[in-house]
């Protein structure tokens, strides 16, 4: 599984039937991370950033796809295509 928006920079973008927001700078590598089953600790070191500033970006990730969990971020990614095939 390749990691969708790793060093392309590039904007993902839900397809046109959803309502999901669009994925840009790191947001589309932090929800690749999530819904593959990353933790917070397996992201902050393959990061090199610390363990609250994960917990700060999925925090904020989760509620731009307005979502309450982790889980519930897999799921919307799966349904709209946010990361592709």
């Amino acid at each position: 599984m390749c990691d969708p928006g790793h060093s392309t920079g590039r904007r993902v973008r839900a397809n046109r039937r959803s309502h999901s927001p669009d994925l840009d700078g790191a947001e589309p590598r932090s929800l690749w991370a999530i819904t593959t089953g990353r933790t917070t600790v397996d992201i902050a070191e393959e990061r090199h950033v610390s363990e609250r500033t994960v917990k700060r970006m999925t925090a904020a990730l989760l509620r731009r796809l307005r979502v309450s969990n982790r889980a519930e971020a897999a799921a919307v990614a799966g349904h709209t295509g946010l990361l592709g095939d």
